[in-house]
């Protein structure tokens, strides 16, 4: 969510200091790159933009804003590892300037360098008033699990602003992603309130009702959602699922069809067939079902369905066999889905023990999750805090053969090599 933010500032970026493109009273050929890499970053050219700052940069290295420009194209481009040192050399030069700060928070954020956040504490000191800057801080914290004081500074944020309600739906949507329901949907209420009437905020609203327990809210939320676009496949599909879920399958069914004709999916198909199953309508129920399967052959619940509704109809062969199916794949899932949340859940706890500066605990939880990428990226971060850059570095040479594309790799590679052949104090 960071890089979205920081996206939304760095399309208005101005010349750090106030310092205009301008080299003894005329513009230079490097001064002209220079604000045609601004121009083309505004207008949302960025590799453009990369090669302008590039060439202002080899014809003049002593133009103070050609790093800049470089780094914040590299960081919008995508190409963090990169952006990291003409950002680093603006900022040794100009500490508090904000752009420079913002474009290189965003980098080590991607890359999962922890100075990111004294970063964005220090651009939020800067500029107290700036609601794009503080909600960037915000956004980082909750990528990092510290939700409570997320939380506690976006409510801060929400009584000192007036006309963003932009920002109450965004403190909302992660609400929903932390299980907080009640208050998600009263976020979203007060969106509403404050003029927010729109699709998206009706359909978030709908669901956040129906985790929440309140199903008439949920079903006036969906229907005020479809009454904003009728067309709307989402809202459709969920009202849909929530009637045949109140066992009024025979409502249900015109909204799961409008929803299966805009956008076909195995689990439009599939509540749709619950829905003509239910209503008695068999023959469709296992067209339904067979739509589903060829969309989604490897889905358990669709076999199933499909499995129950051949035995209800006499086909106990063709039963026997798609709920045989259903078995093997479901006993599949549970495994898989038990050994990607223990994962998770491990990781995020060693995570946290390095966040609060216990290293070793969080070496030797990290060693416990074995040769998963972010589990050697965690072992390297926990050796590096530890002093051990050369074992740092053998962690992450192996996760570069797993995962050759991931840039946080060659970065943290780059920076312990360096650290390795520094002289000891």
């Amino acid at each position: 969510m960071l890089c979205a933010t920081w996206m939304a500032l760095a399309g208005s970026w101005e010349c750090a200091a106030g310092q205009p493109a301008v080299v003894a009273g005329k513009p230079t050929q490097a001064a002209r790159l220079v604000d045609s890499c601004r121009s083309l970053l505004d207008r949302g050219d960025v590799k453009g933009a990369v090669a302008a700052a590039r060439q202002a940069a080899a014809l003049d290295p002593a133009n103070r804003e050609a790093p800049l420009c470089l780094g914040v194209a590299l960081a919008a481009l995508g190409e963090h590892a990169e952006a990291v040192g003409p950002l680093e050399r603006v900022l040794a030069a100009r500490p508090d300037d904000p752009d420079a700060l913002f474009a290189l928070a965003n980098a080590y954020a991607a890359l999962d360098d922890p100075r990111a956040e004294r970063l964005l504490e220090r651009l939020v000191a800067l500029r107290p008033d700036d609601v794009d800057v503080r909600l960037a801080l915000v956004e980082y914290l909750w990528d990092h699990e510290q939700n409570q004081r997320a939380n506690t500074e976006i409510e801060r944020m929400l009584a000192d602003i007036h006309g963003r309600p932009d920002v109450r739906v965004t403190y909302a949507i992660d609400l929903l992603r932390q299980w907080q329901f009640e208050r998600a949907a009263r976020q979203l209420e007060q969106a509403q309130t404050e003029g927010t009437k729109t699709y998206q905020v009706a359909y978030l609203l709908g669901n956040a009702w129906w985790e929440a327990g309140d199903i008439n809210r949920a079903a006036a939320s969906f229907s005020s959602a479809i009454a904003k676009d009728p067309a709307a496949a989402p809202a459709h599909h969920e009202l849909g699922r929530l009637l045949l879920w109140m066992g009024r399958p025979e409502e249900a069914i015109p909204h799961l069809e409008k929803a299966a004709a805009a956008d076909t999916s195995a689990a439009t198909e599939l509540d749709l067939g619950r829905s003509y199953e239910a209503s008695g309508r068999l023959d469709a129920a296992e067209t339904a079902y067979r739509k589903a399967l060829a969309l989604e052959p490897s889905l358990s619940p669709v076999y199933y369905a499909i499995g129950r509704l051949l035995k209800r109809t006499g086909k106990s062969d063709q039963a026997a066999e798609a709920l045989g199916r259903y078995q093997q794949l479901y006993e599949a899932e549970q495994q898989q889905r038990f050994y990607e949340a223990s994962h998770r859940a491990e990781l995020d706890y060693a995570r946290q023990d390095l966040r609060r500066g216990n290293a070793a605990a969080a070496l030797i939880e990290f060693e416990r999750l074995g040769n998963a990428p972010d589990a050697l990226i965690g072992r390297a971060n926990a050796l590096s805090r530890l002093n051990r850059h050369a074992e740092a570095v053998q962690v992450l040479e192996r996760a570069r053969l797993l995962a050759p594309k991931d840039q946080r790799v060659g970065y943290l590679l780059a920076r312990e090599r360096a650290a390795k052949a520094a002289p000891k104090r």
